[in-house]
């Protein structure tokens, strides 16, 4: 199968091949040369594919630096994935200094365009208080839109808020 960065589908099919084919096929390296390729092409889901994989530097170098440019280039095209998990480096201050208010607000525009883990990640700084006021009302509405999205672990906190009430 051949990628020349132009058949954006059979790159994808490569890219997934490399990274959950048959043992004999996976490679790290390989996935994440394609992903990039065709993040420079216009595919926003692949920057952040691209991101994770430099982010968790498990079968390649971690690069958290890598991983923030391809996660806020891909939200800045309005991949909300890449708003969300721009938002997770700022709430942990991985490869970036520590920032509740912009992870606040990049889980905000995210949830807004209803992606079920930013959703999920705002209502957990709701309800720890993160870089705001402790509110488990917004919380439990946020985790309550979340669950409504399909995040399982959103619908566990919704019951376990519903549960204190």
């Amino acid at each position: 199968m051949a990628c020349d960065g132009e058949d954006m589908q059979s790159c994808g099919l490569l890219s997934a091949l490399y990274l959950n084919g048959a043992p004999h096929i996976q490679n790290a390296s390989k996935a994440l040369e394609v992903l990039e390729k065709t993040c420079n092409k216009g595919s926003n889901k692949d920057c952040v594919s691209a991101g994770v994989l430099y982010a968790a530097g498990k079968e390649i170098p971690k690069d958290l630096g890598k991983a923030t440019t391809l996660f806020q280039r891909a939200c800045d095209a309005g991949e909300m994935k890449g708003c969300t998990l721009m938002g997770t480096l700022y709430e942990r201050g991985e490869g970036t200094k520590k920032d509740y208010l912009k992870a606040m607000g990049l889980y905000r525009k995210s949830c807004e365009q209803l992606d079920a883990l930013g959703c999920t990640r705002l209502a957990m700084l709701f309800e720890k208080g993160l870089g705001i006021e402790k509110d488990l009302a917004s919380a439990l509405q946020l985790y309550r839109e979340a669950c409504k999205l399909g995040e399982p672990s959103a619908c566990d906190r919704q019951k376990v808020l519903e549960n204190l009430q």
